[in-house]
């Protein structure tokens, strides 16, 4: 059992199993960056709780906003792949196209360089959320990161609406209403004690539990109210 891979299996196993319940399920990890990587292998089943001061929200918005053309459009692919799976390997070629600042010559994931080039084709942020929508549709891409896909999603609203002044505001906006009414968190989720407590979910997962000291572990147990 001490062999990583035969733990992670174990881990991947557990959530799989109970995400067939039509109930919450909460996995429990220790670090941010272990559930973002759980979340990643379980094929869209489950997504992360992110933190409310939500860094990749504000780098990327300042980012989309500073940009214009194939550097916007490198932007939000980047984006995206932070938020997904597959996007990174199956776009690479796209990728280095933007990078380079040229026409990318693919055969495949046309619907995707489409939108992409809608971005450098135009200044508005307009082309930007119909672009994030048809890269989830990239073959076995896995969106595990919802919370901060929607986000963004909102925050491009925001400004289009006219309700923020540019992005970056509207990202702080956004994120600062979600502090304040509480964040919608998808039926199965990834989340640390620290970012889940208070909370209550009808199954808990606590994964790597030997690893906790008493504090976060009391958190942990606490959390499924049927099953754990």
């Amino acid at each position: 059992g001490s062999n990583p891979k035969y733990k992670l299996g174990n881990q991947l196993k557990a959530c799989f199993e109970m995400a067939g319940d039509s109930k919450s399920v909460i996995a429990i990890h220790q670090m941010p960056n272990q559930c973002q990587f759980i979340a990643s292998r379980l094929k869209s089943r489950y997504s992360c709780v992110e933190a409310i001061e939500l860094d990749e929200l504000y780098d990327y918005a300042s980012r989309i906003e500073e940009s214009h053309g194939y550097d916007r459009a490198l932007a939000v692919l980047d984006f995206a792949g932070t938020c997904m799976t597959a996007v990174k390997s199956k776009l690479g070629t796209i990728r280095q196209a933007l990078v380079e600042k040229r026409m990318p010559k693919v055969k495949t994931h046309m619907p995707q360089l489409k939108a992409l080039l809608d971005i450098c084709e135009e200044d508005s942020l307009a082309p930007v959320i119909p672009a994030l929508y048809t890269l989830i549709q990239v073959p076995d891409a896995h969106l595990y990161r919802r919370e901060l896909l929607r986000e963004m999603e909102r925050a491009i609203g925001a400004v289009l609406s006219c309700d923020s002044a540019n992005l970056p505001d509207a990202a702080w906006l956004v994120r600062n209403r979600t502090r304040r009414l509480g964040r919608l968190l998808s039926r199965c989720t990834v989340g640390t004690t620290l970012l889940i407590k208070g909370l209550e979910f009808d199954h808990a997962i606590v994964l790597d539990a030997d690893n906790y000291n008493a504090c976060n572990l009391y958190v942990a147990l606490t959390r499924g109210s049927k099953s754990l």
